[in-house]
């Protein structure tokens, strides 16, 4: 009999980002996404955050209002005597992060691939491709918000035996991923539909185990329309809208639909509905796509004894990955990283990744950085010893592109070259996140004109050719841009008496940290303002000033408070 296990992680794309830093599980966790018509709206939101009246789809600067007034409260608490303090868990601050959804599939497919050890066959569960978040989107559109991954598929088909029965199976698999971080349901069913809908629901003994930090498990025998009959019809994997109609109609549970005539059915939403039923009775047979199957550029090789010298593993993974490179370049491709798995007995796999800020196929450029990442892994296990398995695959593959050498250059990418060695051994040393680079963004407010974001691995920024700047362009804005504007005490203006600061009027003189600054010069006003969805209105009159001492800087007038700021000089 076919045995199918269903693994959810509630709060998928929050989950992640919790295990990488611990430090924010206890945090309002807010992401977002810009939407095309209505601006930076809810994505996503963690489980203290929806406490606080977030909800997806919600404008941003409403989240923001109502997390800045819940900041005080201490309503979430953990209930059968764990903690009682709420100051440990609810410190009152909110974070806002970028809506990513795919870094959240990459994430949760390096999981997958971390749980090969449970099952020969671990897949993504791609049904929430198909549904959403329509967030006010017409109906028959394509939504707006997908649905975002958060659930793995395991097939453990005759894996009892070797684990002393499926409780066992699926207690040993949670506690893994309890150790790793992660908040998960699972559930073990004859059918992928039946798994994934008692997954999905929370237990009666756990009802909030979306937001508790235990994990649950559910296994259930032969298949019985008893265990789905109370579930709501979300859990046969129906888009968002139907749903909506559903319960409008008032059926609320799958048994209220069973009641209903396929025919009447189909005619009202389609074969949608009866589909999904005969699915999850095992009346149409479902299958997934193994995760490691997904990558082309990837082999392994199990060891013929376990490895104890350093040197004899490094020539093993460098065949491996000239291997890889080898295959890479028939096809004219290169890759932006490397993911390196190393398995030993009686321990967890240690999985290694390395960035790149260039793809390349040259196994000459890649060895050095897994071999500086073998050197800061010496602690692993107590020693890199005794490794029986080796796994390596390329990431992120692109096309290589190729340019035409200059006539009279020897050496027409020697400085690109170790560039991109420089930006590679820094991300080895300080991690790829902390390798960055400034990006220009469209957007009137100066605080908001750049962003920082990644020069190594998958993720890597594009560089791109830009038009040359003129002089004009240069005189626009200030070379140095203060973090946080400095409010300016003026004592003169360059107008009339009684229009001091109003109409356009610029200062004749302005005070900063007590030093006196008069003017002999001024270009403006520029006038900035920005949209209401970055939050509460800015309205900004900026001036170009040139002080005595020949010393230009930038500074406005908020025409909201009537102060004036020095924002940066040229």
């Amino acid at each position: 009999m076919e045995r199918v296990a269903c693994i959810h992680f509630p709060f998928w794309p929050i989950q992640w980002r919790i295990a990488r830093q611990p430090e924010l599980r206890f945090q309002r966790i807010v992401l977002e996404v810009r939407h095309p018509q209505r601006g930076l709206v809810v994505a996503g939101a963690s489980p203290l955050a929806l406490r606080c009246g977030v909800r997806v789809g919600m404008p941003l600067v409403e989240a923001k209002s109502l997390l800045r007034k819940r900041g005080g409260d201490k309503s979430y608490r953990k209930e059968k005597g764990r903690v009682e303090r709420d100051d440990l868990l609810d410190t009152g601050e909110f974070y806002v992060l970028a809506h990513e959804p795919g870094v959240d599939r990459v994430e949760l497919e390096q999981l997958a691939r971390q749980l090969d050890s449970f099952s020969p066959l671990v897949g993504l569960d791609t049904s929430c491709q198909k549904r959403g978040q329509t967030l006010s989107n017409p109906k028959g559109q394509t939504p707006f918000l997908a649905e975002p991954p958060g659930a793995l598929l395991l097939d453990v088909t005759g894996l009892a035996p070797l684990f002393s029965g499926e409780d066992r199976w699926l207690e040993r698999l949670l506690e893994t991923l309890t150790q790793w971080g992660y908040v998960a349901r699972g559930a073990i069913a004859a059918t992928v539909g039946a798994a994934w809908a008692l997954a999905h629901s929370p237990s009666p003994a756990n009802d909030n185990s979306a937001t508790d930090n235990s994990a649950t498990g559910r296994i259930t025998g032969e298949f019985s329309w008893e265990l789905l009959d109370a579930l709501p019809p979300a859990a046969l994997r129906i888009e968002a809208d139907v749903c909506e109609t559903l319960a409008q109609l008032g059926l609320t549970t799958i048994g209220a639909l069973r009641r209903i005539p396929p025919d009447s059915l189909a005619t009202r939403f389609g074969d949608q509905i009866g589909r999904r039923l005969r699915q999850a009775a095992g009346e149409i047979r479902e299958t997934f796509r193994s995760v490691s199957a997904e990558v082309p550029h990837r082999i392994e090789q199990r060891l013929d004894f376990p490895v104890h010298d350093h040197d004899v593993l490094l020539a093993a993974i460098g065949g491996m990955i000239a291997e890889v490179c080898r295959g890479l370049a028939s096809e004219g491709q290169g890759a932006m990283g490397w993911q390196l798995r190393l398995t030993k007995p009686d321990a967890p796999p240690l999985d290694l990744r390395v960035g790149l800020c260039q793809a390349t196929a040259q196994p000459n450029r890649i060895m050095p950085l897994i071999q500086m990442q073998l050197e800061q892994q010496a602690g692993w296990g107590g020693e890199l010893a005794g490794i029986e398995q080796i796994a390596v695959a390329a990431l992120g593959c692109v096309r290589l592109s190729e340019r035409q050498g200059d006539l009279f250059d020897d050496q027409p990418r020697k400085h690109e070259t170790a560039r991109g060695e420089l930006l590679n051994r820094l991300a080895i040393r300080l991690g790829e996140d902390n390798v960055l680079s400034a990006v220009c963004v469209a957007g009137a407010q100066p605080e908001r004109a750049v962003e920082y974001r990644p020069l190594v691995g998958p993720r890597a920024v594009t560089p791109r050719r830009t038009k040359p700047v003129s002089d004009g362009d240069l005189l626009r804005r200030p070379v140095r841009l203060l973090p946080e504007s400095l409010e300016l005490s003026v004592s003169a203006w360059a107008g009339e008496a009684g229009q001091a600061g109003w109409g356009g009027t610029a200062p004749a003189e302005f005070a900063v940290a007590g030093e006196r600054y008069p003017l002999i010069r001024w270009w403006g006003p520029e006038r900035i303002e920005t949209g209401w969805w970055y939050g509460r209105t800015i309205r900004r009159d900026y001036w170009r000033v040139e002080t005595t001492s020949r010393a230009q800087f930038w500074i406005f007038q908020d025409l909201r408070t009537r102060h004036w700021y020095l924002h940066g000089s040229f």
